[in-house]
């Protein structure tokens, strides 16, 4: 029996250990509302350190659960995490490195308090005092966040980092916008003339040439046919059936012609055999 008590209370013992180390045992996230704020830049020459102080608040009505709130922070562009603060981040187990001397996160240890139940009473909220290394004369804006597993507000979680650097302006650093190329002149719109005052169309190269060579006549073709020798100007008899209203006149005289050459000969052959003509005709 008491063999049996024995081993039923170290049963128990190591079930309270498991729960209390499982995760169903911790402690829930309080909701809370953390915000990071920035109330000034800080500013240093090309090659030392600049302080931006930062702050973290707790608008409530929770506490935190202690290290539960992890700090991530993006370094100003020309500028680098100041070396011997980044020490103290690389030995500690607790931030992690996204970018080498630029970007980094840790977790902070124990509990943020609301701003108006802090119970050290020494301050009413957390401050940090951040430094960067100018390593430009021209910086740009970084960031630091501040996350929280059961935050009700995370729009006010981020605030902005800027670094100016002493003895530079503002205006040496704004970027000017490059000249645009001069746009080539355009060729000017030719002035739309009235039709009385447009100019008449030049004439093309055929009606030139037209209008320098004569144009042939019918009779100075009829005279080039005439000196030339080679053209055969002997008079056509145009015969019956031929086109024109002359064709049958011209039959006739022929007709005649032809009757009145029998008759001579008829008359002349009587005339010899009469004797009145002599032989050698």
């Amino acid at each position: 029996m008491r063999i049996r008590r024995a081993l039923s209370g170290v049963l128990a013992g190591l079930l309270a250990l498991f729960l209390a180390g499982s995760p169903a045992a911790a402690v829930p996230l309080l909701p809370t509302d953390i915000a990071a704020k920035v109330p000034g830049s800080g500013h240093a020459a090309v090659g030392k350190v600049a302080t931006i102080v930062v702050e973290l608040h707790n608008y409530g009505s929770n506490p935190t659960s202690g290290g539960q709130v992890t700090t991530e922070i993006v370094a100003p562009g020309g500028t680098v995490i100041d070396p011997s603060w980044e020490r103290g981040m690389v030995d500690s187990p607790a931030c992690t490195w996204l970018v080498a001397h630029r970007h980094v996160k840790c977790v902070m240890s124990g509990m943020v308090y609301p701003d108006n139940d802090n119970p050290s009473g020494v301050y009413s909220f957390s401050k940090s005092y951040d430094r960067f290394q100018v390593t430009q004369k021209c910086t740009t804006p970084g960031r630091i966040t501040y996350h929280y597993g059961n935050d009700t507000k995370t729009s006010n979680n981020s605030a902005t980092l800027r670094v100016t650097v002493d003895g530079v302006s503002a205006a040496t650093c704004t970027t000017k916008p490059s000249a645009s190329p001069k746009s080539s002149a355009s060729a000017k719109p030719r002035p739309t003339l009235s039709p009385s005052a447009a100019p008449s169309a030049a004439p093309s190269a055929s009606a030139s040439l037209a209008a320098t060579e004569p144009t042939a006549t019918a009779s100075d073709s009829m005279a080039a046919i005439i000196e030339s020798p080679s053209v055969d100007v002997t008079p056509v008899i145009t015969l019956a059936g031929d086109s024109g209203g002359s064709g049958p006149w011209v039959a006739v005289a022929v007709v005649a012609a032809v009757g009145l050459v029998v008759a001579g000969v008829g008359i002349l052959w009587r005339i010899r055999r009469r004797g009145a003509v002599p032989a050698d005709l």
